[in-house]
């Protein structure tokens, strides 16, 4: 085994220890983990995004926009409006006192909550959740309930990401 193989297994034991200190709830712990892994290879991707993340959760806004855009830099192909906007809203809370920067951030949850609660259908707004009690007369009746089709709507719809289903966008 060569010296890069050990240092990609090496790198990747680190990223995957951050991961799970994530999970488990020591973002103190994430944070030492994704930072070895963006000093070890600062072209890391995953690992400037995850340390983004964990900066959030611990309120350091200021340093999670700086490896959100790094993140965004290193791989634009993943970028997409919705990130770009959110790291817009960190840069402005990270700009302010906590508790407006905690007042900010409310505010675009909300409105992120708000807007994915509605889908366009054929032109027209409704609610989402009256779209999926139609989707129970349509489509379960149809026998769709256990296919893939309606998995990837419930996955879609659960992540709150856009998606193209039959005329139907949720926003």
């Amino acid at each position: 085994m060569g010296f890069i193989d050990l240092f990609r297994r090496d790198k990747d034991a680190i990223y995957d220890k951050g991961i799970d200190a994530f999970k488990r709830g020591d973002i103190a712990a994430a944070i030492k983990y994704f930072t070895k892994v963006v000093k070890l290879d600062a072209s890391d991707a995953p690992a400037h995004y995850n340390l983004a993340l964990s900066y959030v959760a611990t309120k350091h806004y200021g340093a999670a926009v700086s490896h959100f855009r790094q993140y965004m830099r290193l791989d634009p192909i993943r970028v997409n409006k919705d990130l770009r906007e959110y790291v817009d809203i960190l840069d402005r809370a990270a700009s302010v006192d906590t508790t407006k920067a905690d007042e900010i951030l409310r505010d675009y949850v909300r409105k992120q909550e708000q807007a994915s609660s509605q889908a366009t259908v054929f032109g027209k707004t409704i609610r989402v959740d009256d779209l999926l009690q139609g989707t129970d007369s349509l489509l379960f009746k149809k026998g769709f309930s256990e296919g893939p089709i309606m998995q990837k709507f419930e996955k879609a719809m659960s992540a709150k990401i856009p998606l193209m289903f039959y005329g139907v966008k949720a926003l």
